[in-house]
């Protein structure tokens, strides 16, 4: 093959995934900015499977939280997790756990779990461990 073509290549797919990045980030971002935080439970653990792989059975959490008018709703969580023990190793929800959700004030049932603060928890780690050699 062609080097200029292997070149073309690569740099169509990283412009592509810069393109697809800052579209995660700004829909992300948007919903941030137009949703209110509120305190949740989660109530059930629903399993689902996926289409492309039907051996493969996901846990979704479905939540309970009250609306800033004082509406009770119950709706399915963003997060899904697998795994033959993810229900016993205790690293995901477990029903009765409390949790700090966003959702839209226009539709409540689009929820999001508030997960910034656990899923960056190792990268703050690291990033102070690496920090602290240097400076």
């Amino acid at each position: 093959m062609n080097n200029k073509f292997i070149n073309l290549l690569f740099a169509s797919v990283g412009f592509v995934m810069i393109i697809g990045s800052f579209y995660l980030f700004f829909s992300t971002l948007i919903f941030v900015k137009n949703s209110i935080r509120a305190d949740a439970t989660v109530t059930e653990l629903v399993a689902t499977t996926r289409s492309a792989d039907y051996n493969k059975v996901q846990y979704v959490p479905m939540v309970k939280f009250k609306t800033i008018n004082g509406k009770e709703v119950k709706a399915k969580s963003n997060v899904a997790f697998s795994g033959s023990n993810a229900l016993t190793k205790g690293n995901y929800y477990k029903v009765g756990d409390k949790v700090v959700i966003l959702y839209n004030l226009r539709n409540p049932e689009n929820v999001k779990i508030d997960t910034l603060d656990r899923d960056c928890r190792p990268f703050y780690f690291w990033a102070n461990i690496l920090l602290s050699r240097f400076f």
